[in-house]
């Protein structure tokens, strides 16, 4: 299953027609990739599921010459940027990780920790779905129990689950390390590592956050072959312009913020405009977003259909 995507700066997944010719194979979701690289002291092995969501899972292994095993897993998102060059994955909790993609579709990255040295990892596609941790909050509703990823904000429904039923009476939220599996759209704990009724304070997506991490600055967009230098202007908290320019044409696109939703108006004359220049995929997009993460120096927007838009910063 081909990703819905509309790659807002690198391609357009969706519709590849409207960015040219990617010299770079675009990634396919679901997917699992592994592979490993040994030394003389250590051997790392990695497997890495990428989701139709842009959501991936990392399990990283090391087996040290002694014996010693060790284990651990990731959660966040991952984008195919530089022109699908690049594999980028991303997390709330600070993740920023690049891996190289090659003609073949292969993903290639440098290891240097526990090794003594730079070792270069090959990951190929092939493998199986596997369990991983997750630390986040638990939300009992009546009949019913959420977990939301705290590295990426997903919240998943549970299975029914005995570990689970005993905290129902505790209280109404958790916040829990817990080993567990995918079971299609839901979660299976396998293993309740800890729970406690203190919630850490989460980074939450708000229109003041978006003002401080997008606003004014300057990003790009390509659609529809044209590529645009954007910029966001806030003009009250909760609403702002996005103030598109290429060559010759500027496009002005009125939008309201609240909590991490974004609702893009286009104007009657911006209509015109798109139609005059053959725009129909720039109609289209902003009709379809309905909200806003940021990821270091990507701007995500997503769409209720699964579309996504990628633009990149500026520097």
């Amino acid at each position: 299953m081909r990703i819905a995507v509309f790659w807002l700066i690198f391609l357009c997944a969706a519709a590849p027609a409207l960015c040219g010719a990617v010299a770079f194979p675009v990634l396919e979701a679901p997917a699992v990739y592994s592979g490993g690289v040994e030394s003389e002291s250590v051997r790392y092995d990695a497997t890495l599921l990428l989701n139709t969501d842009h959501l991936f899972i990392l399990r990283e292994r090391m087996m040290r010459a002694d014996g010693r095993p060790s284990e651990r897993t990731l959660t966040g998102a991952w984008f195919q940027v530089r022109d699908g060059s690049l594999l980028q994955l991303t997390n709330r909790n600070g993740l920023d990780r690049v891996l190289n993609i090659g003609g073949s579709g292969s993903l290639y990255w440098g290891v240097q920790s526990p090794f003594p040295k730079y070792m270069n990892v090959t990951l190929r596609k092939g493998g199986e779905k596997f369990p991983f941790a997750v630390m986040g909050t638990l939300t009992f509703g009546d009949s019913t129990a959420v977990l939301q990823d705290a590295a990426t904000n997903k919240t998943y429904p549970l299975l029914p689950d005995a570990q689970i039923e005993q905290l129902r009476g505790r209280g109404e939220r958790f916040f829990v390390d817990a080993d567990v599996e995918e079971s299609g759209a839901s979660l299976r704990i396998l293993r309740l590592r800890s729970a406690t009724d203190g919630i850490p304070k989460l980074p939450q997506d708000t229109p003041e956050r978006f003002q401080r991490l997008v606003s004014g600055a300057y990003w790009r967009a390509t659609l529809d072959g044209q590529t645009f230098s954007c910029t966001f202007q806030q003009e009250k908290t909760e609403r702002g312009r996005l103030d598109m320019a290429m060559r010759d044409l500027a496009v002005h696109v009125s939008y309201r913020l609240e909590a991490n939703r974004i609702a893009f108006h286009l104007d009657k004359k911006t209509l015109r405009m798109a139609e005059a220049f053959s725009l129909k995929t720039f109609v289209e997009v902003f009709n379809k977003l309905k909200t806003w993460e940021v990821h270091g120096d990507l701007l995500v927007l997503r769409g209720t259909d699964g579309s996504l838009c990628v633009l990149e910063k500026i520097r």
